[in-house]
């Protein structure tokens, strides 16, 4: 199917009511039995990231992916205990990576059409080393799960049908879920995560003449009205836990007597407390101190959860609070005989790790214009050096989500930035192109300065801005 997006782009769907980054892909790149699965030429093969899996999507369907937004609800640092355990699902954790490392990266296709293959080998070797068989119930590798969309008004099926196509045995319905093998994959920040290359999913109600078409929009708009009111029950029954909880947290400082120079600080939708000293925000942050309030039952208290710049969950909040009251977070800058080095960092996934960790809170101090805390991340950003092509590049884009609010930490970060990039550029132009060029295409004032500070001489740095 010919399309006028480019194949390897990386563009955002929605995908189980949630936008996802997918990458587009070709036709020959897909096993077979999932292009077998097409249902319209309208449909185009991606690789949905975070879950690695190959799904269809349409070129209507598609949205820009803008590195520099928030796509995410909440944001909190990869690698984290308090992160892990707040997911509610393994989908929220693959959503986070899909945005924070996999878009970022800007990998075509064919990178990850041979990270998915690779994974499958890896888990094929695995299970053959370890001596564990698949069960006889399982899903072979060339499974593919299709979802396809019913007539609403079939009462044995209900408004949506899954069935498998596994070696012939069309319609066989397993229990279990579909995967390649029972051990988890190692990604690049060293984190687990479940690879799931054979559960593709495609949507039928794609249509090649208009009457097709308005027939399955009536059967979407059916599906939609019988799941409305027990959406709404949902939502109703998250509202009522939502408002049990604030005043659950609200309660847990009312009925404490207030102590002497204590503020109390609400984060996040569900107002949670941060216990701080007076004195600390005083002379720390300008900008929570200006919002400082008193009230008989909560005495000195600042509700972050008003502002609308300080869109901040509590997991965002817990690295500032460490700062407000020990002056540092974790992980410490500690001095060693080199010189300074990040405490229990040693290896380069624990470097990428830190790196990741140390750019999210400077973007969340960004929000709450908390100077000194932004210069501490850029610091240890400098103890950091030097970062691999990836980590860097992500970095340097994560770096633009933050809020201007013209501080002297803003140009310090800038200038390491600068200096970074361009000390590298010729390798960064070798291993990360495609990233380089998206980074630098859409940030004038880096790409000027970057070029100006290239520690290379005329023809090289000429070289380098042709092939930007």
């Amino acid at each position: 199917m010919w399309s006028a997006k480019a194949k390897g782009s990386t563009w955002l769907t929605t995908y189980d009511g949630k936008l996802w980054p997918v990458v587009l892909c070709r036709d020959e790149f897909p096993p077979k039995r999932f292009m077998s699965s097409r249902s319209s030429p309208a449909a185009l093969p991606a690789i949905l990231l975070g879950k690695h899996i190959y799904i269809w999507v349409t070129e209507n369907s598609l949205q820009d992916f803008d590195p520099s937004k928030d796509y995410l609800q909440y944001s909190s640092f990869p690698g984290s205990t308090q992160q892990m355990n707040g997911w509610n699902s393994k989908s929220e954790r693959l959503r986070y990576n899909a945005f924070i490392q996999d878009a970022l990266q800007y990998k075509d296709d064919a990178f990850w059409k041979n990270y998915i293959e690779s994974n499958r080998a890896a888990c094929r070797l695995d299970r053959k080393l370890s001596g564990k068989r698949r069960p006889e119930n399982a899903w072979s590798d060339d499974d593919t799960e299709i979802v396809s969309f019913t007539d609403s008004r079939t009462p044995s099926t209900g408004p949506y049908k899954r069935r498998r196509l596994s070696n012939g045995r069309a319609g066989v319905r397993s229990a279990q879920l579909p995967t390649p093998g029972p051990t988890p994959i190692k990604t690049r920040n060293n984190q687990n995560i479940a690879i799931d290359s054979d559960a593709e999913q495609v949507d039928d109600d794609l249509s090649e003449n208009e009457d097709s078409f308005v027939r399955q929009s009536k059967i979407k708009s059916d599906l939609f009205v019988q799941d409305s009111s027990e959406s709404e029950d949902d939502e109703d029954s998250k509202e009522q836990q939502l408002l049990a909880t604030r005043e659950k947290n609200k309660k847990t400082i009312k009925d404490k007597a207030p102590k002497y120079n204590d503020l109390t600080i609400f984060v996040g939708e569900e107002h949670t407390p941060f216990s701080v000293k007076t004195d600390a925000v005083q002379h720390k942050c300008d900008f929570l101190w200006e919002r400082k309030q008193y009230t008989d039952d909560l005495a000195l208290h600042i509700n972050l959860y008003e502002e609308s710049q300080a869109k901040i969950q509590a997991k965002e909040f817990e690295p500032v609070w460490q700062y407000l009251t020990r002056r540092e977070f974790t992980p410490r800058i500690v001095e060693c005989d080199s010189g300074q080095k990040l405490e229990k960092v040693f290896m380069e996934e624990q470097k990428d790790d830190a790196a990741m960790k140390v750019i999210q809170i400077y973007v969340t101090a960004s929000k709450i214009q908390f100077g000194a805390l932004q210069l501490l991340c850029v610091n240890k950003l400098r103890v950091l050096y030097p970062l691999s092509s990836s980590t860097l590049l992500i970095v340097a884009t994560m770096s633009e989500m933050a809020e201007k609010w013209d501080c002297d930490t803003e140009t310090e970060m800038e200038g390491w930035l600068v200096d970074h990039i361009a000390e590298r550029f010729m390798t960064l132009i070798g291993r990360e192109s495609i990233a380089l060029h998206r980074l630098l295409s859409e940030h004038d004032d880096l790409r000027e300065s970057v070029f100006e500070r290239l520690p290379m001489h005329k023809d090289a740095r000429m070289r380098g801005e042709d092939r930007i």
